[in-house]
């Protein structure tokens, strides 16, 4: 079985002739028997916590909820920038751009009942880090070995980029936490967060997808080309093919219902393509999340403050009694005793 999904975008190439000539896709892709291995895992693992009463499907109907839940399922970020020399181009990154990475994220993952707290930045100047680490690399083993910090819950994000050019990110799925928990977390290219180099890649939303595999989502398409289900969720249309660019259309198996997934976060389209998880993507990540990750919840929104200020008192001046022509008014009898 493969331990690893490997997301590999491609830096398009700008002339018309040939619009997708840089394009790679995954460089490790899941067979139908490596699926089913998965899957099978999956419900084994699910019924055993179920029948041991440590978790239960209550937010299967989550979805079909038109009153959005307060609370979310509140995931710690601990930030690793890899880099070579302090510049942008070399890697380095600032606090502020790691927080808009945070900020975009929760956008993405608004109404899922997921929230993404950042806890920690780190920066290791290694510039063998920073350019050759990939998935099949032991510098990655070295890297995390060190850095690596947390439990299940604690979302390890780590920025280099990459010895293919064309690479942007790989992340590893939750139910392989248990036998390598330093292994955990997702590794993305530098230049995909916001506003970063990667044309056409550069609103953070390869994080977005990789987050959705370290949540225990699959990617929508078949990687193997066929018309079959790949990522087991009952509301992505069946896709034999990943998406290139951001077409308006496209349907790549058309003798079965819908089009593919193009402005799903977990297809290879354009991040300004990427839109959305559907409703069974969602219950998804929470089945498995609350399984293998089991994140705590806590309030979504935010609860004001309220600062107590001591009353403060005005002392006025005493109203002046007006002078009456001809002497006081009388005023009543007094009462006979």
């Amino acid at each position: 079985m493969l331990f690893h999904i490997l997301l590999a975008y491609s830096l398009f190439a700008i002339g018309l002739a040939a619009p997708f000539a840089n394009y790679t896709r995954c460089e490790n892709s899941y067979s139908a028997s490596d699926i089913q291995a998965i899957e099978a895992q999956y419900i084994q693992d699910l019924q055993a916590a179920e029948a041991a009463g440590e978790i239960h499907r209550d937010d299967a109907l989550a979805p079909t909820l038109t009153v959005p839940s307060l609370l979310c399922r509140t995931v710690k970020v601990v930030w690793h920038i890899i880099y070579e020399s302090t510049t942008v181009q070399k890697g380095y990154m600032s606090d502020q751009t790691v927080r808009d990475s945070i900020k975009a994220m929760n956008t993405h993952f608004s109404g899922s009942g997921f929230k993404f707290v950042l806890d920690k930045i780190t920066r290791t100047q290694n510039a063998e880090w920073f350019n050759k680490v990939d998935s099949r690399s032991s510098l990655q083993d070295d890297m995390k070995k060190k850095l690596h910090v947390g439990d299940a819950t604690t979302l390890n994000v780590y920025t280099v980029n990459f010895p293919r050019p064309s690479a942007l990110g790989y992340a590893y799925l939750p139910q392989y936490y248990a036998a390598n928990p330093w292994n955990d977390g997702v590794v993305i290219k530098h230049s995909s967060v916001p506003g970063g180099a990667a044309t056409n890649f550069n609103q953070g939303k390869t994080l977005t997808h990789e987050v959705g595999h370290w949540l225990g989502l699959l990617h929508v398409f078949n990687e193997q080309g066929q018309c079959v289900e790949q990522d087991m969720v009952s509301d992505t249309p069946v896709q034999s093919t990943e998406t290139l660019g951001c077409p308006a259309s496209k349907d790549s198996c058309p003798n079965l219902p819908g089009a593919d997934s193009i402005h799903n976060f977990m297809d290879y389209s354009w991040d300004s393509c990427m839109t959305s998880f559907t409703p069974g993507q969602i219950t998804r990540m929470k089945e498995q999340s609350d399984l293998y990750r089991r994140i705590p919840s806590r309030l979504c929104i935010s609860i004001p403050t309220f600062t107590w200020l001591p009353p403060t008192f005005t002392v006025l001046p005493p109203v002046p009694t007006p002078d009456i022509p001809g002497g006081p008014i009388p005023g009543p009898d007094p009462a006979p005793f």
